[in-house]
């Protein structure tokens, strides 16, 4: 079974999504699998939007149609066990209410931004791809939500508190600040556009794709909290201006993609793989969804001519490096551990990297073949 097949097989029965009689998880996709406790810490919204469009990425790729009807039940779980009627997405429901952490809790109710277009994205595509007007309607609801969150210079609020209407900013990690990694909101948002042919979405996103790019750097570095750069917001930044370029040309969001990609590969380490943060200097901690990202955006900027062929070399021990964070120990094989944090391994098979790396293993294939590579269903 080729690594591409395991990660498959992988999301598709370790158990990482939920198949439950009990309706408050049942299609929902756990954040991992814990190796030393055995357990899934959490029902996790943003990931089950990602689960969406990476269960369509492989029925379109395989045309099994267990697929598709796994992304359908992911989808259920969406409507009804985490949206709001406001069309709010709550982010992560705890197994444990005793390890539950407020701030991302069902209970409490606090929304987040990017959380919500995650899923936007999954469920636009989910219509996309069967034409049920129920996923559009639901789309649509989180679409108009997500617009009620934007600020007057294009940016989104990171949170919501959904008791109080209150949109706000915590500011004290970069995912609970506005940032330029909001720009990855903009596919969502166009692929409503697309559908209902309302330019709300379109300026919507064009908006934040034009915010985004103003806190990137000459050296092409998108600066996070602090003006560090963390790899993994910064790769988001890249993949939303990638996909605008589609349908804003004139702004040449492609340019600085590329410039944000290029630092990126400069900044390769030894081992083939990537910093997880730059702050003047380089940290040698790793996290396989950046490995991922910046391997699946380079091969497809490579194959569409955006980027120089020069960097191959770059891109095969990158995809080497990311090959070495997957397990192959049942009953988890195929999927891929998350990463290095304070220089120790963090013991789990996780849910995002694993989805992350499979896409990124399919590009690099695709650009080794010199085939045309998609990203219609960017995860």
């Amino acid at each position: 079974m080729s690594a591409i097949e395991a990660a498959a097989n992988w999301i598709l029965h370790s158990g990482i999504q939920n198949i439950s009689a009990d309706k408050k998880i049942n299609g929902g996709f756990n954040c991992w699998f814990n190796l030393d406790k055995k357990n899934y810490p959490f029902t996790y919204s943003e990931i089950t939007g990602y689960g969406i469009t990476t269960l369509l990425y492989l029925y379109k790729r395989t045309k099994n149609k267990k697929f598709l009807d796994r992304a359908a039940i992911a989808a259920e779980w969406i409507t009804t066990a985490a949206m709001e009627s406001s069309g709010a997405v709550k982010t992560r429901y705890y197994y444990d209410k005793t390890d539950a952490n407020p701030t991302y809790s069902f209970d409490n109710k606090i929304i987040y931004a990017f959380d919500t277009g995650m899923v936007l994205n999954g469920m636009i595509n989910l219509f996309k791809t069967t034409k049920s007007e129920k996923f559009l309607d639901a789309a649509i609801k989180i679409a108009e939500f997500l617009l009620t969150m934007q600020k007057s210079d294009g940016t989104f609020f990171s949170m919501h508190d959904a008791n109080t209407g209150r949109s706000y900013n915590a500011d004290d990690k970069w995912s609970a600040t506005s940032g330029s990694y909001h720009a990855k909101i903009s596919i969502g948002l166009l692929n409503v556009f697309e559908a209902t042919n309302d330019n709300k979405f379109k300026s919507s996103a064009e908006k934040i794709c034009k915010a985004s790019i103003k806190s990137q750097k000459s050296d092409g570095r998108f600066a996070s909290l602090n003006n560090t750069t963390h790899l993994h917001p910064h790769s988001y930044s890249i993949e939303g201006l990638t996909y605008a370029h589609n349908f804003f040309t004139h702004h040449k969001f492609i340019n600085s993609a590329v410039a944000a990609i290029d630092w990126a590969l400069s900044k390769q380490l030894s081992s083939g793989g990537l910093s997880t943060s730059f702050s003047g200097k380089i940290d040698t901690n790793e996290r396989t969804d950046i490995l991922a990202q910046v391997l699946r955006m380079a091969t497809f900027m490579i194959r569409q001519d955006y980027l120089s062929d020069d960097y191959k070399e770059n891109l095969l021990k990158l995809k080497n490096r990311l090959l070495q964070f997957q397990n192959n120990s049942e009953p988890h094989a195929g999927g891929f551990f998350y990463g290095y944090e304070a220089g120790t391994k963090i013991n789990h098979i996780n849910s995002w990297c694993s989805m992350f790396g499979l896409q990124a293993l399919v590009f690099y294939d695709k650009y080794v073949k010199k085939e045309k590579i998609e990203i219609d269903l960017l995860v």
